[in-house]
């Protein structure tokens, strides 16, 4: 499913599954190199470069999501749990 409005913001549509393959991957370095994960997940001012880390009630993750025309996402990963 493509959402045409969205264009370059992400027209695209996914699964809650889909998500956790894509961070799992990510942060078992299948996706980009162990350096670049160090550099994404390297905090200034509490950013990362296109992740987040946020509070997950008594835990924290890394985080990313989007909004748009009415739609909410949000994808945690927690590294210790894999």
């Amino acid at each position: 499913m493509l959402i045409s409005t969205a264009a370059a913001a992400g027209a695209i549509a996914s699964t809650a599954s889909d998500l956790a393959a894509f961070y799992a991957a990510l942060f078992q370095n299948k996706i980009i190199n162990a350096a670049s994960v160090k550099t994404m997940t390297t905090l200034e001012d509490n950013f990362g470069m296109g992740i987040f880390r946020a509070p997950f009630g008594n835990r924290w993750g890394w985080t990313h999501g989007g909004k748009i025309e009415g739609f909410n996402s949000m994808q945690g990963y927690f590294p210790d749990d894999s």
